[in-house]
């Protein structure tokens, strides 16, 4: 066996032989036998007696032990009236009672309905009348989640109680003690004549899954499928007696009950069992209980990646995982951290009739098809727009071709007595039958509908893609769009609700979001939500984001319209509605920014590959013929960044710095050590302000080079060269003075400009840049991008072939560039106009190197597009809010609230400037009004 993630080829005869060995433990089972769970745990209580079965903690359990204890549920549940048939349901975490109550159950004949630890209220009572329980099995650790009124009188309950936890004060909801009574029950194994004419067609327990039809459905487990599951998976991963399985995920999921405890308890292997996953506890437990085969979702995986990296990391006996959601990208990594593993990835649902599985170790796959005739498995064309199948001109379905994405469907075979390819279905037949499609290749036929969307290569891999319908996948759980909705449907104020799973970069899987109308007269309340959510839904279904819309999408048939919500995400971009996001540390929901989006993935959005330069004269290489350069700057902002560009027998200069000696000094530092010995041939600058162009003038007289710049800019970088005129003119005066702002702080501030030390000397000449322009330097060209809202006309520079952007102040990584309203355009738009400048580089390469003005290089282009966008999307939300109240505001009034803390006269310009910038836009969008009132000043309403 090859023991390392691989590509190497495999035969597909190879492939075949491991796959025709699973088929023939399948073949074994019959419906019609009465070889069922029962008969397996005696027969291996008989055949592994001493072995060690369950490690829990510090105990162990032998197969002798497991038998007995699972006789002695037998025994008491008979005694007080459990029967053939009869279906019990069972709530307990992992632990042993979980084990002993479902065997011992089991041996009566009765079917379990294994309940989700992590529900209550609503989500319970539906899954109480889904499987039809009228008595439930409850650990102490879960009783509270059986309080309410959505539960009374729907079952009875009895106790099983848990040292670890105990919840005395709600005993008092169980009506027997089932441990107790076991405790004292006879040992030996029951009569076989209590479950006499049970046969292996017939089910044995409920596991409850969330497909892409609605809420979660009771899917229906065989004795004769748990049986056959353990033997396919014990051959498959040649599985000993010496053996341990660790069991971390929960025993109500089929990928515990089945694949793990099933394939263990066949082969008298070890299962060790813990009740929760623990990433700092997992390589402890592997070692002490000697664990060789693991069950494993894929977001284990990588949080154990997230663990900081230990010399004894590769000591340690696990050999095999099994399991499914694995990406490349970990898988990967986990091997070259953890050592040599073979991982059986999968494909198939609980409930499903048909299965993939990955027995050639191939990175990333979920299994192989070597031979399609030879499996009941296809995959067919899918339109995930309209939700349904394109079919030929002769009506049947169309198969997917190597690369092509499509649904994995099962054809449902009905052979008698032969289990395999049978759709078990659910307790409900209206669920079932919507599983099923009909006369999909050929009138007739019947196929079982996965829900999932897969692709296969040339070589018959499979590969997971994702879920389509109403359910997403989150922290490695199907998340019922439905469940969760019905949950929270009567959270006060809300009219409605809409659930939905949103990609989130860097992150497996849907998040959840909720789109939520309030009643008239209502707010949105994000304390209340957030505790809410909190008190009826597990973690994972926890709404990330939420948006509150004003009014609802809705069909003629008052059906929710959720895939225009699902395209727009929380992309600020789309969404003009306001958006909020998850924070656990303050127990609410805060307004979506970059920083709070931050705070809830714990991931960074953008990467700074290379460390900076000092502003000494230091250079840093950002790319082949690129040099990054810093000028200081005496200010809380302390540099800016320059870049030279060698151009054949020469450097270009892009951007200058402020018009001072020091800056002065490091180009003539510059010039003579790290330039190879070449000559400055050209200087260009970004736009006119005077840490771009300040020394413009100078660096073109001085080295004799031609300055180039737009035409906007050149001409506003003469008119920054001129002296302020005293007293200002009377437009610059009235601007000011109708902004509400006092005489004596204008006066001020416009002491505070005039006698700013670094001003522009004006440029006699310059070539001009303009939009979409081509410059060749060097082996490179680059795509003249103007961008406007911060400066009339700046100029950046991309090189598509290198994915290089020299982005000026118009993309920053950290802050985000000054939009202002002035003087001299006092009725300008100026925000609508760096909205549109920031689409003109949305079209940029995702991996592009961003040169900016200030702070580090980086990478992340979009995300931080994103973020600059979502900053003034915040700002008109906050604005919102204010105007909510029916007042009027002055400009300068609306400054206060939106900067409260100023430095000085340049601080107060730029504050009002910008403040004035988003009240233009909301003025254009028609949300607020402007009136010139009587005593002379600008006001603002609420349109």
């Amino acid at each position: 066996m090859n023991n390392l993630a691989q590509d190497a080829y495999v035969s597909r005869d190879a492939t075949q032989a491991k796959l025709d060995l699973r088929a023939a433990q399948a073949g074994r089972h019959r419906a019609s036998q009465s070889y069922c769970t029962a008969e397996r745990i005696e027969e291996c209580a008989q055949r592994f007696a001493e072995r060690p079965c369950l490690y829990y903690g510090d105990r162990t359990y032998s197969y002798a032990d497991l038998n007995a204890q699972v006789n002695q549920v037998a025994h008491a549940a008979r005694a007080q009236g459990v029967r053939r048939g009869d279906v019990v349901a069972l709530c307990l975490e992992n632990r042993p009672g979980f084990l002993f109550v479902w065997l011992g159950l089991a041996k009566l004949g009765a079917t379990v309905a294994f309940l989700n630890t992590n529900v209550a209220g609503k989500a319970m009572a539906h899954a109480l009348g889904a499987a039809g329980a009228a008595l439930v099995v409850v650990g102490e650790e879960c009783l509270a989640n059986f309080e309410g009124p959505e539960l009374e009188g729907l079952a009875r309950y009895w106790l099983w109680q848990d040292p670890e936890n105990p919840d005395l004060a709600r005993r008092g909801l169980c009506e027997f003690d089932l441990g107790a009574a076991a405790a004292t029950a006879p040992r030996g194994n029951p009569p076989v004549e209590w479950r006499a004419g049970l046969v292996a067609r017939d089910p044995a327990v409920y596991i409850f899954t969330s497909g892409t039809t609605g809420l979660p459905k009771a899917a229906v487990i065989s004795h004769a499928r748990w049986l056959i599951t353990a033997d396919v998976m014990g051959v498959t991963m040649e599985v000993s007696a010496e053996d341990c399985f660790y069991c971390f995920l929960p025993l109500y999921h089929g990928a515990a009950s089945l694949s793990a405890a099933a394939t263990a308890l066949a082969a008298g292997a070890a299962l060790a069992l813990r009740r929760k996953f623990s990433r700092r506890e997992f390589w402890n437990d592997v070692r002490r209980y000697r664990v060789t085969i693991c069950q494993y979702v894929g977001e284990i995986c990588r949080f154990l990646l997230t663990e900081p990296p230990q010399p004894g990391d590769r000591d340690h006996g696990l050999r095999k995982m099994i399991g499914a959601g694995l990406s490349v990208e970990v898988w990967q990594h986990f091997i070259e951290r953890f050592g040599p593993l073979q991982v059986f990835e999968g494909w198939g649902a609980t409930e499903s009739n048909t299965n993939t599985i990955n027995v050639d170790n191939r990175l990333g796959s979920c299994g192989r098809i070597p031979y399609w005739e030879k499996t009941n498995l296809r995959i067919v064309r899918y339109d995930v727009d309209t939700d349904s199948y394109p079919r030929d001109a002769n009506g049947a379905c169309i198969v997917c071709q190597p690369g092509e994405t499509g649904e994995a469907l099962g054809r449902i075979l009905d052979i008698p007595d032969v289990v395999a390819g049978r759709f078990e279905g659910y307790t409900s037949p209206e669920a079932t039958a919507r599983k099923i499609l009909r006369d999909v290749f050929e009138p007739g036929d019947a196929w079982w509908s996965s829900g999932d969307l897969l692709r296969y290569d040339e070589e018959g891999y499979c590969y997971f893609v994702d879920r389509i319908g109403d359910t997403y996948r989150w922290k490695s759980e199907n998340v019922s769009t439905v469940e969760v909705a019905d949950s929270l449907a009567d959270a006060p104020g809300v009219d409605t609700i809409a659930i939905y799973g949103v990609q989130v970069p860097g992150h497996e899987g849907r998040a959840g979001m909720a789109s939520i109308v309030m009643c008239e007269g209502h707010a949105f309340d994000p304390d209340a939500f957030f505790a809410l959510t909190k008190a009826r839904l597990p973690h994972y279904a926890l709404p990330l984001f939420v948006r509150v819309s004003p009014n609802a999408d809705m069909t003629s048939t008052f059906k929710l319209r959720k895939v225009g919500l699902q395209q727009e995400g929380y992309d600020c971009r789309l969404v003009t509605d306001p958006l909020f996001v998850r924070d656990e540390g303050a127990g609410t929901y805060v307004p979506l920014t970059p920083d709070s989006m931050a705070r809830a993935f714990g991931t960074p959005l953008l990467a700074y590959p290379l460390a900076p330069p000092a502003a000494d004269g230091s250079v840093v290489e950002v790319a082949p013929g690129i040099l990054w350069a810093r000028m200081p700057m005496p200010m809380s902002l302390d540099h800016v960044n320059v870049y030279l560009l060698r151009d054949g027998d020469g450097w270009w200069a892009v951007d200058t710095g402020l018009d001072s000696e020091p800056v002065r000094a490091l180009w003539q530092q510059l010039c003579a050590t790290r330039l190879e010995g070449l000559p400055l041939k050209a200087v260009l600058c970004t736009h006119f302000h005077s840490d771009h162009a300040g020394l413009a003038h100078w660096l073109s007289t001085t080295y004799d080079i031609p300055l180039y710049m737009t035409h906007g800019e050149f001409f506003m970088l003469r008119l920054s060269a001129s002296p302020m005129p005293n007293p200002p003119p009377l437009a610059q005066q009235r601007f000011y003075a109708r902004s509400g702002m006092p005489q004596e702080t204008i006066d001020s501030m416009l002491a505070a400009i005039g006698g700013h030390t670094y001003r522009n000397t004006a440029a006699t000449s310059f070539r001009r840049l303009r939009g979409g322009a081509r410059l060749r330097i060097g082996g490179r060209e680059w795509e003249v991008i103007i961008g406007e809202g911060h400066s009339p006309e700046h100029a950046c520079l991309y090189s598509a072939a290198d994915r290089l952007l020299i982005a000026g102040d118009q993309v920053l990584p950290t802050i985000t560039s000054n939009v202002s309203v002035s003087s001299i355009e006092p009725e300008a738009n100026p925000l609508q106009l760096w909205f549109d400048s920031i689409e003109r580089l949305a079209p940029l390469a995702p991996d592009t190197l961003v040169l900016p003005s200030h702070h580090k290089v980086f990478r992340g282009l979009h995300p931080r597009l994103r973020q600059l966008r979502e900053h003034h999307e915040l700002q008109f939300g906050v604005l919102r809010q204010r105007f909510a109240d029916g007042k009027a505001r002055t400009a300068y009034e609306v400054m206060q609230e939106m900067f409260p803390k100023l430095r000085g006269g340049a601080d107060s310009m730029m504050a009002l400037g910008e403040a004035m910038a988003h009240l233009a836009w909301l003025c254009a969008a028609g949300e607020l009004v402007r009136t010139l009132d009587a005593d002379g000043l600008y006001r603002y309403r609420a349109a």
